[in-house]
């Protein structure tokens, strides 16, 4: 009889092996579903973004692409998540643009291609990169999200988050955040629309600045082609791209 007691309270409904990871899998699926993504995305992003030069050093560290300014190294480093399915690299000419001024950037690599099954990958640059103490988060669409988890969890570091075509979730309001935060959107975006962006806004903090790209599209935030259920950009891709890294620039120096 005791036997049976012990087995019956092992096997107890809210204990179930898998549970979370089910959730999560869950989560992802709807979003999968409403925004379109169905499969791996291209990385066509130029090669020699990711070499190092005379400036900046290039290195996979792990699974993840460090991008190293070789003098003037600012106190303050960039970390981000892909948006999902988008390969990191795919967000290699912003990385490499900000440690030509100076600043340590990490393109995150996530299993299966989605961030919210690994929110807590910034850590890994925390580690590599001690001498670091503060640090900007960002992401792309879903990447987004998880960089507003890391954000919420460790405010002693993050100094300040990037939002590209992303809002938070839910869960990980930012509303009572000390935290300085940029949002940058496109007005050709179907799939983070500037419905969604202006229903977020009570999850963001106070002091956030808003940007609109006029002519740009979700896309055209990284460099992986036509995405399915986006808007037609009206501009090019290297003009948004462009605009990108000059917000972003601003943004930095302004934490600092």
């Amino acid at each position: 009889m005791k036997e049976q007691s012990a087995k019956k309270k092992k096997f107890r409904p809210g204990r179930r092996p898998g549970r979370i990871a089910a959730v999560a899998a869950v989560l992802v699926l709807l979003f999968v579903v409403g925004s379109g993504f169905l499969a791996g995305l291209p990385d066509l992003s130029d090669p020699q973004l990711r070499v190092s030069a005379d400036s900046v050093s290039v290195e996979k560290i792990g699974n993840d692409l460090y991008f190293l300014p070789k003098a003037d190294k600012k106190p303050l480093g960039f970390i981000f998540y892909p948006g999902a399915k988008v390969p990191e690299g795919a967000y290699s000419y912003l990385a490499r643009a900000l440690a030509e001024k100076g600043y340590p950037a990490v393109l995150l690599k996530m299993p299966l291609g989605f961030a919210i099954f690994d929110t807590k990958a910034a850590a890994r640059a925390l580690r590599q990169l001690p001498e670091t103490k503060a640090w900007v988060v960002s992401g792309h669409s879903l990447g987004g999200v998880a960089a507003a988890m890391f954000a919420r969890d460790n405010p002693g570091i993050v100094k300040g988050i990037v939002f590209l075509a992303s809002y938070p979730a839910g869960g990980s309001s930012l509303a009572q955040m000390d935290l300085r935060a940029l949002s940058i959107s496109a007005s050709n975006d179907m799939l983070a629309t500037a419905e969604k962006i202006e229903k977020a806004k009570p999850l963001m903090p106070p002091q956030t600045e808003y940007q609109v790209i006029q002519g740009g599209n979700h896309a055209q935030f990284g460099t992986y082609g036509v995405q399915k259920g986006d808007g037609v950009a009206e501009i090019p891709a290297s003009l948004q791209l462009s605009a990108v890294i000059e917000s972003v620039l601003a943004f930095l120096a302004k934490v600092m």
